[in-house]
This record gives C-alpha cells, sequence and structure tokens, in this order.
C-alpha cells in the first residue's frame, strides 16, 4: 500500500533517534512496528539513506523470497511492505554514537504496521492494484491508497 505520513510514528522516531543508540529500539515489536536504521558521518541526506536501504533490492530475490547470508535485505523490504501503510522518520546529530563510539547522524524510520516477516513475500507480484481492498480504492503510483496526493 502507498505509504503515508503518520505523525506519531515520527516523534517516535525523533525521541529515539535522540538517545544516539545504534541498535533497534527494542520497545517497537510489542506495538507491531517496523524500523529501519541508518548512519551517516557527513552531511545527511534523508534521500541517500533511503536510497541506500532502497538499494538492497539488488540482492533480493522475490520469487524465492531468499537474501544472500552476507547482504542485508531487510530495510528494503520493510520499505516495500505491501501492508505497511504509514511512516515517520526523524534524524539526529549525536557527538557519540553509543555501541560505535563516533559522531554521527542517525536517521530512524518507523513503520506500521510492521509485517516484515522473513518467512512471507513483502508484496504479490500481479497486475498492480489488482486487489485494492475498499478502504484503499485510489491507485497511485501501482500501490493502493485511500487519497490522491
Amino acid at each position: 500500500y502507498l505509504k503515508v505520513w503518520d505523525e506519531t510514528l515520527g516523534l517516535l522516531a525523533e525521541a529515539y533517534a535522540a538517545k544516539c543508540i545504534w541498535d533497534h529500539n527494542p520497545q517497537l515489536k510489542e506495538f507491531r512496528m517496523g524500523e529501519n536504521l541508518f548512519l551517516g558521518t557527513g552531511p545527511f541526506n534523508a534521500t541517500k539513506a533511503m536510497m541506500s536501504w532502497f538499494g538492497e533490492h539488488m540482492d533480493y530475490d522475490l520469487e524465492t523470497n531468499n537474501c544472500p547470508e552476507d547482504k542485508m535485505c531487510g530495510h528494503y523490504t520493510q520499505m516495500v511492505w505491501a501492508d505497511s501503510n504509514e511512516i515517520g522518520c526523524a534524524a539526529h546529530f549525536c557527538d557519540k554514537l553509543e555501541h560505535l563510539d563516533l559522531k554521527a547522524t542517525l536517521f530512524v524510520c518507523n513503520y506500521y504496521p510492521q509485517e516484515n516477516i522473513e518467512e512471507q513475500k513483502p508484496y504479490e507480484s500481479g497486475v498492480p492494484c489488482s486487489r485494492c481492498p475498499d478502504t484503499l480504492p485510489v491507485c497511485e503510483d501501482n500501490m493502493c491508497g485511500n487519497v490522491k496526493t
């Protein structure tokens, strides 16, 4: 589904990024929220962070739902997970990032609902928008949504 901005998810991302911990927020799982983290040591660029996550698609095989063991694909699958339709992100400059001991910008994106389940494919291949539910009647950029942006 088309991702829509959620202010609450953005505020949660902001609060967690401000903690400057290079690790996933352990509290998100109980609320069915997914999370992507990005670390930047130069000038921060959100597009660069998202393109880094999206670039993992090169290693992901939708047909077999596999990613090589020496690669990472979870950021990509979380980004494109069909049932995750809300997103909120924030960046925070950290003088000292816990677990890495360096100055960096921590970028956090939270997704709801978190459906990045290893045994399941992030989306189904086929005709775009052919299975949109009644609650998401608009097809935009080949994704189901409820408002035209």
